[in-house]
């Protein structure tokens, strides 16, 4: 059973029989302004050409990618804390965005997880 959110260690769920697609970006503290944020997803997870680099364009393009792969998505931004700390607004329409399109696109298979937080589990 996978959750579509989830706050952990990458370790604690890398097992070699996942056989859903995995991506990991790293945060970094010089993402500055949207353009940053977008730039950062898009080059991070291979975003295609037409993504607009907004969050209606960020629901469209997750519909799209997770529709492409029925096997699921994993997909873990690693030193989210710093995400979080610096920048909740978007982590949390990061979070509202990733859910939207996973349930649009019946993708229940595909998580978005947050790793390098704080007293994580």
């Amino acid at each position: 059973m996978y959750t579509l959110v989830r706050f952990s260690r990458f370790e604690a769920v890398n097992d070699d029989n996942d056989h859903r697609t995995k991506s990991a970006l790293i945060y970094n503290q010089s993402i500055i302004g949207t353009d940053g944020l977008f730039g950062w997803l898009a080059s991070g997870l291979s975003l295609p050409a037409y993504f607009g680099k907004n969050f209606d364009a960020l629901d469209e393009v997750f519909r799209d990618i997770l529709a492409e792969r029925p096997e699921g998505w994993l997909i873990v931004i690693e030193g989210s804390s710093g995400l979080w700390a610096e920048h909740p607004f978007w982590a949390g329409k990061l979070v509202e965005s990733w859910v939207f399109s996973c349930c649009e696109a019946g993708a229940l298979s595909s998580t978005l997880l947050f790793s390098g937080m704080r007293g994580e589990v």
